[in-house]
């Protein structure tokens, strides 16, 4: 396991890590040196189950009714301090507000000679940060499932006017049916309410935290999608997007960095899921999705023409299943009250594909079937006999050699199924291969009109490449045509604006290859 995933520099903040046997660096000694309580309020504790600044988590039996619960508590060393019941009440607050499938619910709150408690629902499974651990990657369909249950518990949150602050896979819990629940409210901001800072005024986990939230200005549900953009790269990469060995390196990248994108690490993912993630960290707010309804509603659609496409390859792979098959296959028990209705059913479907009408008698009959060939035959050679040669439109030529009309539809079949950028490849260099003379125009022509489609089809993170990819084109074309100047000047062009640009890092050595290897053939002044 990557090692910036495994040692993850954290902010000093109140909050708790749920589900860690240790309190994270940061703690007060007030909080780690606490001893378990018997019983608060009406739960009789049996175990610890997290710490963190705000307190303990202990697992609760309510000693009427038996249920399980989780009790947070805030213990008085720590009430005495100023701002730590301030904090410790809005969390409660936020949770009381908060009722959806995907939040631990919260059930009752109260004090205890000094001691401030509540108790929320018991989680009984793993953290996403223990499955990532133990998983290396989690497949990108089950890491899109996840997604979609954090955006419904954000929506919820967001919708209520809470900013959660400090979304990250140790705040997020896995029951036994695999489904997601958003905890640790602790850092949560009220929209309209007063802002509460801590020492430094960031609020957050490094790795996970919003560019904003490393300014130290304030968050907005925009902060939310960020951490959940880091969030999604961990799962599918099996690290955060950014790491480094002290919290200030990691917060720095997060502000002027630039990550790996995703498929670098994990190639198989679809496009649209690369590019959704690195919408998702934009360094600016407005770059994002505009909230958590809109991204889900944006993952169901491109994960329903996914399913769609490969339903549709897999039908296409084994053909159709006939009726007669279907019937064969099927067992009817005759006991089953239902099986009589089911049978007549079957009986009158069969009946009714199998009956034929007059025509179908009549073509049953061979002679008629031999007459109709004949006359197939005979009326194609008149038809050819007759009908003239088509002629060749002025500037276009026929095809003679088919290997770049071959080209032509596989770039059509990229297109089509949305890989944008492997259809422009094979279109920009086939523009390359094919010659100025008069023979080629037609095909050039029709090159032109496909990668203009593609310019107005393609969304998100391709224009970049394929705008870099033509630009090398036309320098190595200009150098093939004896005009190096030209070729070289592009390349300083490529080389100038996006040397700082991790996404064009490929584009830029192929440019400075090519202009060094122009440049020393120049003839010397």
């Amino acid at each position: 396991m990557n090692s910036d995933f495994d040692n993850q520099p954290t902010i000093p903040k109140n909050s708790e890590t749920p589900n860690s046997e240790t309190p994270p660096t940061g703690q007060s000694a007030a909080t780690s040196g606490m001893p378990m309580p018997e019983q608060i309020g009406p739960w009789k504790i049996e175990k610890k189950i997290g710490a963190g600044g705000m307190g303990s988590v202990y697992l609760g039996v309510h000693e009427e009714t038996g249920d399980q619960a989780a009790v947070k508590v805030l213990p008085a060393s720590l009430a005495r301090e100023e701002g730590f019941v301030a904090r410790f009440n809005r969390e409660i607050e936020s949770m009381k507000s908060l009722d959806n499938p995907h939040i631990v619910k919260f059930i009752d709150s109260g004090t205890q000679d000094e001691t401030y408690f509540y108790s929320m629902e018991f989680v009984d499974g793993d953290t996403l940060t223990s499955v990532i651990l133990r998983e290396k990657r989690i497949p990108w369909e089950k890491a899109v499932n996840y997604t979609i249950q954090i955006c419904s518990a954000l929506k919820a949150a967001h919708d209520m006017g809470i900013v959660h602050r400090d979304l990250k896979p140790s705040n997020l819990l896995i029951d036994k049916n695999d489904l997601i629940k958003l905890t640790d409210f602790g850092v949560a901001q009220v929209f309209a309410a007063g802002k509460l800072t801590v020492t430094g005024g960031i609020i957050g986990t490094a790795e996970y935290m919003s560019p904003e939230q490393a300014q130290g200005t304030r968050a907005s549900k925009k902060s939310d999608l960020y951490s959940l953009g880091a969030v999604m790269y961990a799962m599918i990469c099996g690290r955060p997007p950014f790491g480094g060995k002290t919290t200030l390196e990691v917060i720095q990248k997060h502000k002027f960095g630039q990550f790996d994108r995703p498929n670098m690490y994990v190639p198989e993912i679809p496009l649209w899921l690369n590019d959704l993630i690195c919408q998702l960290l934009e360094k600016e707010p407005d770059k994002r999705f505009p909230d958590a309804y809109v991204l889900s509603r944006r993952i169901q659609e491109k994960l329903n023409q996914h399913n769609l496409r490969n339903k549709d390859l897999t039908q296409n792979a084994t053909g159709d299943t006939d009726l007669g098959a279907t019937v064969a296959a099927g067992v009817i028990d005759s006991n089953d009250p239902n099986a009589t209705l089911m049978r007549d059913m079957m009986r009158a479907q069969i009946e009714e594909a199998t009956q034929r009408g007059s025509i179908s008698t009549l073509l049953d009959n061979t002679v008629v079937l031999v007459m109709l060939l004949i006359i197939v035959v005979l009326g194609t050679a008149y038809f050819l006999r007759e009908t003239p040669a088509p002629s060749v439109p002025a500037g276009e030529t026929e095809l003679v050699d088919k290997e770049p009309e071959r080209l032509l539809k596989q770039a059509d079949y990229y297109q089509e199924i949305g890989n944008y950028r492997r259809a422009w490849e094979i279109l920009a260099n086939l523009q390359v291969l094919l010659s100025d003379d008069e023979s080629d125009a037609g095909l050039k022509a029709k090159v032109n009109v496909r990668m203009k489609q593609i310019e107005k089809a393609n969304v998100g993170g391709e224009s970049l490449a394929i705008f870099l990819e033509r630009s090398l084109a036309r320098a190595q074309q200009a150098a093939e045509e004896g005009d190096p100047l030209t070729a070289i000047s592009i390349c300083d062009a490529i080389r100038k604006l996006y040397q700082n640009d991790s996404e064009a890092e490929s584009a830029v050595l192929e440019a400075t290859k090519m202009k060094e290897s122009l440049t020393a053939k120049l003839p010397e002044e």
